[in-house]
């Protein structure tokens, strides 16, 4: 389980790494790949995905500190 934790938290670090307004990396990220069809569409799913491994890391934080404790 605690592996697990290891893991997404490096997913987490690499998604916000990805999501920084500043450059363009969705923009040639979509265009070489042409997985989505425009760059807002690749924000969206990014930020969606970014939320969705926030939430997963504070709640196996939460059942790791849980199972700690007995």
């Amino acid at each position: 389980m605690k592996s697990l934790w290891y893991i997404l938290s490096v997913i987490l670090i690499v998604l916000i790494l990805i999501n920084n307004p500043k450059t363009d990396t969705l923009r040639t990220f979509s265009g070489t790949n042409k997985i989505f069809t425009n760059s807002s569409e690749a924000s969206t799913i990014l930020e969606i995905l970014t939320w969705s491994c926030a939430s997963l890391f504070l709640c196996f934080a939460i059942i790791l500190r849980i199972s700690n404790t007995y």
